[in-house]
Formats: structure tokens, C-alpha cells, sequence
């Protein structure tokens, strides 16, 4: 409003992680977005959320998907939505000896009912019996963890 140039980093839906939160819904994102449940309180997040969206400057993205919700469903323009895919791993020389796991997973993330980390883990309960070196490393922390880990114990990867 005051014509100061400002840059948003857009990670999640505010307004679906909340209704998610408190129980409120079971959508997925795509059909919460397309006919939300909602009150007064999250109602006035997504108009919040809209409105601060379309006027930022630049809104960063890191996925084409949350370029596309973005342009749609909060209508920012597509110009001035730019997506920037987390890096690639650097080279680096290291002070120890690396140990290599050809047959690894790394999924770092809050970790949540919606987080995909159950979807890795059913995954790895799969592809264990082709590669029995397999391993997932899970970094994150939530209110999913115990769920999670009992999940993979139940399919017997939990180690």
C-alpha cells in the first residue's frame, strides 16, 4: 500500500493447514481450495491471504504445482510468480570418510497427516524386498511422529 516493493515466500496454504489442524476438515488441498469449509475466522485468513498475494511484488514459489494454485485459485499473476526448486546437493570435500547408500531416501518435512511421509514409508515396505539396502531417512518433526514411526514398525522397516 505504501508502494514499498515486497517479496513473499509462499509455502503452504494458511487457511487449509489450519482447518486441517483443527479437525475441521479432511480435504485435500485441491478440493478445499475448490469449495472451501469454512468460518468466519478462516474465511478472513484466505481474504487476508488473497489480498497480501496479489499485491505482493514478487511471490516465490518452489514447486510449478503452488505456481499454478497461486495464479488460480488466489489469482496473482503468473509474472510475478517465481519458482525456485530447492538445490541440488554441492560437492564438497569432506574431513571424514563418506559412507555411500546408493538405495536412500531423504524426506525432510513438518510432519503432518497431509506431509506425504506415510506415502514414502508404504514405499520403502514395497521396494525393501527388490532393495534390501534401501533406507528412508525421515528429518521433520510434528504431530504425526509417533503415528509414523508405529507405521513403519507395523510394515517392518521401522530400523
Amino acid at each position: 500500500m505504501r508502494n514499498i516493493p515486497v517479496v513473499l515466500r509462499f509455502t503452504e496454504d494458511e487457511a487449509w493447514e489450519r482447518t486441517t489442524k483443527q479437525g475441521v476438515t479432511n480435504k485435500s488441498i485441491e478440493d478445499f481450495l475448490e469449495k472451501p469449509e469454512v468460518d468466519f475466522f478462516i474465511s478472513l485468513i484466505m481474504r487476508l491471504q488473497t489480498f497480501t498475494l496479489r499485491r505482493a511484488t514478487v511471490v516465490i514459489t518452489t514447486s510449478q504445482y503452488q505456481k499454478e494454485t497461486l495464479a488460480n485459485r488466489y489469482g496473482v499473476s503468473r509474472e510475478r510468480i517465481v519458482t525456485i526448486y530447492n538445490p541440488a546437493p554441492k560437492e564438497e570435500i569432506l574431513p571424514f570418510m563418506e559412507l555411500v547408500n546408493l538405495h536412500q531416501i531423504i524426506v525432510t518435512t513438518k510432519l503432518t497427516s497431509w506431509s506425504g511421509v506415510n506415502t514414502a514409508i508404504e514405499a520403502v515396505a514395497l521396494l525393501v524386498k527388490e532393495f534390501p539396502d534401501i533406507r528412508l531417512v525421515v528429518a521433520g518433526e510434528g504431530p504425526e511422529k509417533a503415528r509414523l514411526k508405529a507405521h513403519a514398525e507395523k510394515l517392518s522397516i521401522a530400523k
